[in-house]
């Protein structure tokens, strides 16, 4: 995955018998799963900048059984971490996971990416943008145009390529092969 990727994660209640608690009466809404990076391997142990690292929306609740954090999002620099769930709860019940972490691998940007520096030296990899009128969910994509991935994601480095098959200024003219 790359740094600002979203990874969504829900976790269910289950009772002693395996058996979903769908908790109509909010008992357990004030039980709260909080995901915290706790283990880390660096891609280069002697850099202390891949030890900084963000998460945003990394604080959940449950709804009815279920808690989402559908927002979570990582921000950190290329290396193999722990993301860790701990609970946090007033209720007496001990709470237990199958399995309390995961394993992240941060990788490189892509190709087509930009990598871009947070204030704090974290890598951010974003995908180039365009103007509105860039058909890229169906017919373009957005690229660099200058090949510039260290430079600014700006409208203005970037332009509309059309898909394979489709021409024209808007990406809106099917090309057909004439088998004659």
């Amino acid at each position: 995955m790359k740094s600002g990727s979203y990874l969504p994660i829900s976790f269910l209640i289950y009772d002693s018998y395996e058996n979903i608690i769908h908790d109509h009466y909010h008992y357990y809404s004030y039980i709260y799963i909080k995901v915290l990076v706790e283990k880390i391997k660096y891609t280069n142990s002697n850099d202390d900048n891949n030890k900084k690292l963000i998460l945003k929306e990394n604080i959940g609740s449950f709804l009815n059984g279920i808690c989402e954090l559908n927002n979570l999002r990582v921000y950190m620099n290329p290396g193999e971490y722990n993301l860790v769930f701990k609970v946090e709860s007033l209720l007496e019940e001990e709470i237990l996971f199958n399995k309390d972490f995961i394993d992240v691998k941060i990788e490189a940007c892509d190709k087509g990416q930009y990598n871009v520096y947070d204030s704090n030296n974290i890598l951010i990899c974003e995908n180039p943008i365009c103007p509105n009128s860039c058909p890229t969910n169906s017919t373009a994509k957005c690229i660099i145009s200058d090949n510039n991935t260290y430079g600014k994601n700006d409208i203005k480095n970037n332009k509309c390529q059309c898909n394979d098959g489709w021409a024209g200024e808007l990406c809106d003219v099917k090309i057909f092969i004439d088998f004659r």
